[in-house]
C-alpha cells in the first residue's frame, strides 16, 4: 500500500511514485514509468493512515495486522494522468518496459483488504485519491517543497 505522505522525504531515491512524479513535474523534466503502467496499486492519504494509528490505540483490540487502504485500484498510468491534470502539466510520459528476467513484472497489483480495519477499528478511510493529491499538492505549494526542484 502506498501513501501520499506530505513529510516523507520528497526526493530521496526511493521516495514513493507520487513524489517522483510531482518532483518530475516540477523540474520540467521527462517522465518515465518503470514497466507500461499497468501495475496497479492502492493509494491512500497519510491523513488517513494517521487515524488508522489514533483508532488502532483507542481500540479494544490487544493486538493486530491491517491493511489500511481503500480497496480501490489505480493503476501507474493512471495516476500519473491523474497528477498531470491536477498540475495542469502537458509533460510525456516515457515507458521503460522491464525485461524478461525483471521481479517487478511478476507483481502488477498491490490492493489490500479493508475489512479487518472497518471491522475491529471502525476505521474507513476519508479522502477519495483525487482529493488526497490535491491536499498533497497545495502543501508542496505553501511549504515551497515544489520550488526545491
Amino acid at each position: 500500500i502506498n501513501v501520499n505522505v506530505t513529510h516523507q522525504d520528497q526526493i530521496a531515491a526511493y521516495a514513493r511514485v507520487v513524489s517522483i512524479m510531482l518532483n518530475i513535474i516540477d523540474e520540467n523534466v521527462p517522465a518515465s514509468i518503470n514497466g507500461d503502467g499497468s501495475q496497479a496499486y492502492d493509494f491512500i492519504y497519510v491523513e488517513d493512515v494517521a487515524r488508522s494509528n489514533v483508532q488502532a490505540l483507542i481500540s479494544d483490540q490487544d493486538f493486530g495486522m491491517y491493511n489500511v487502504g481503500t480497496e480501490v485500484q489505480t493503476s501507474v498510468n493512471e495516476l500519473c494522468g491523474l497528477i498531470l491534470e491536477l498540475k495542469e502539466s502537458e509533460l510525456k510520459v516515457k515507458y521503460n518496459p522491464y525485461s524478461e528476467d525483471d521481479a517487478r513484472a511478476m507483481v502488477k497489483n498491490r490492493i489490500g483488504s479493508r475489512v479487518k480495519a472497518e471491522k475491529e477499528l471502525g476505521f474507513k478511510y476519508k479522502y477519495e485519491l483525487r482529493e488526497g493529491l490535491q491536499k498533497l499538492i497545495e502543501w508542496r505549494i505553501a511549504t515551497g517543497v515544489d520550488k526545491q526542484h
